[in-house]
């Protein structure tokens, strides 16, 4: 793959955007009479500090100071070459993709205090990336990364897919939220929501079972009572696992799926991770896809370039909302001699 993906050209909506001046560097190596291509990651872009701002959170930026990855070290190229199997050593393309994405600033922006945001992006905008016949490799890339958890997923409702965020970009907005709450009122345990934050790496399924995080709380207690002994010191007792639940999702930080919950035969509770801020950037999303669905109803097709330049909804890129009801077979693009055209398919407007 290209370092920086497929060109915009080759994409399924053809949009010229601008970059920065750092894209991510990649360096490649192809080893002598072997078929494999070793990618090495010497450097990360920084993030576009473009405004992806929604309603409430007009110019807000994304962070310009992204959190280090650890470096690679290209200078024994030799001995890395005899190394082609360690993974660690190759960055996942999948992963590159996701980069690209949101330093483009063409995910959905999801806000943060101090006029920040961070982005998440669609399966679909990942999978559009790649060739066709790569699905399952980039279906298995996907798992991968969550299970080394280097990505998080998002639930999206009544939305037909996961979103996927940064790990590092999920966490930042978890302490976002703990600091928002706290300058409203008292009594927050951050002990807790750090407790949750070291688990993350155990909970890679769709949902979290209430069982798994309760069996986590427990083993945690049990260590803070030896480490107690062991010091000779006093500890305070700890919450109970309702309570540490109910701050969870108090804080909207887990929302029930009531849908794995109701088929479970004995009842169990199984959460979506979730954000507050999440909900706030549905909420915009669905807003401002009405909107274009009206902008596109009014003709039989719309100029491609004219409503891009126009970016009628300032909040949200008109790119990412084409994107989207391309992906859901709302809308179509047309190529005619002197540029291409958006239609809407028929009963796109429901």
């Amino acid at each position: 793959m290209h370092p920086n993906g497929k060109p915009e050209s080759q994409r399924q909506l053809s949009i010229t955007t601008r970059t920065t001046s750092s894209h991510t560097k990649l360096v490649v190596k192809r080893k002598k009479n072997a078929g494999k291509t070793k990618i090495r990651r010497t450097t990360l872009a920084t993030r576009s500090t473009s405004s992806a701002g929604l309603p409430s959170f007009h110019n807000r930026r994304i962070h310009a100071h992204p959190s280090p990855v650890p470096s690679i070290n290209t200078e024994k190229e030799g001995e890395d070459d005899d190394n082609m199997g360690d993974d660690e050593d190759i960055p996942s393309e999948v992963l590159v993709a996701v980069h690209s994405i949101i330093q483009a600033n063409h995910g959905l922006a999801i806000p943060l205090s101090h006029h920040l945001t961070i982005q998440a992006v669609m399966e679909h905008q990942i999978y559009s990336t790649f060739d066709d016949n790569n699905a399952t490799n980039i279906h298995r890339d996907l798992l991968e990364l969550v299970h080394t958890n280097k990505l998080r997923q998002l639930y999206c409702q009544d939305k037909s897919s996961f979103a996927y965020v940064l790990t590092n970009d999920f966490c930042r907005a978890v302490w976002d939220t703990v600091s928002a709450r706290k300058a409203q009122q008292h009594g927050i345990d951050e002990e807790l929501v750090a407790w949750f934050l070291s688990n993350l790496h155990l909970w890679t399924g769709r949902n979290v079972p209430q069982s798994a995080m309760e069996i986590q709380w427990e083993s945690y207690c049990t260590e803070c009572k030896k480490d107690s002994l062991k010091k000779k010191s006093s500890e305070e007792a700890k919450p109970s696992f309702h309570e540490v639940l109910h701050l969870l999702l108090d804080l909207n930080l887990l929302i029930r799926d009531t849908q794995q919950s109701a088929l479970n035969s004995y009842q169990e509770n199984h959460f979506f991770l979730w954000l507050p801020q999440w909900a706030i950037a549905l909420k915009a999303w669905n807003d401002a896809r009405k909107q274009l669905l009206a902008v596109l109803a009014r003709g039989k097709e719309t100029s491609t370039m004219n409503l891009l330049r126009k970016n009628r909804h300032t909040h949200i890129s008109t790119q990412f909302l084409l994107q989207d009801l391309i992906h859901k077979g709302k809308a179509t693009i047309i190529q005619r001699p002197f540029g291409s055209f958006v239609q809407l398919v028929k009963d796109a407007g429901r």
